[in-house]
């Protein structure tokens, strides 16, 4: 399945106008005639290009670019944010505020 298969003959189908669901109308239509005449097409080239080849090599790894590093948005903003210290501290009474009053600074 590496030329044909649903998917391929489904992407094939709607980006030719083909979006019906009856059977017997998908593969008897123009569109499917012209699938067919595709695939009959790519498969002969394949024949050529690899014979009766049951594995493939793998394609050669391409050499990336060096791009520039992107900045992460969330692991630079992510960062706490508040450095007042004092609000983390109890009180001389030795009560500990709600998370509440510390925010209003009580």
């Amino acid at each position: 399945m590496q030329l044909g298969g649903n998917v391929n003959a489904t992407q094939f189908f709607r980006t030719h106008g083909l979006v019906t669901d009856d059977a017997r109308q998908k593969y008897s239509s123009r569109v499917a005639q012209m699938y067919k005449d595709k695939l009959s097409t790519m498969s002969e080239q394949a024949m050529k290009t690899y014979g009766t080849k049951l594995h493939l090599d793998p394609a050669p790894a391409e050499v990336k670019e060096a791009k520039e590093q992107e900045v992460d948005w969330f692991a630079e903003h992510g960062k706490p944010t508040n450095t007042n210290e004092t609000a983390e501290q109890v009180p001389a009474g030795g009560q500990s505020l709600s998370s509440e009053a510390r925010l209003w600074g009580a």
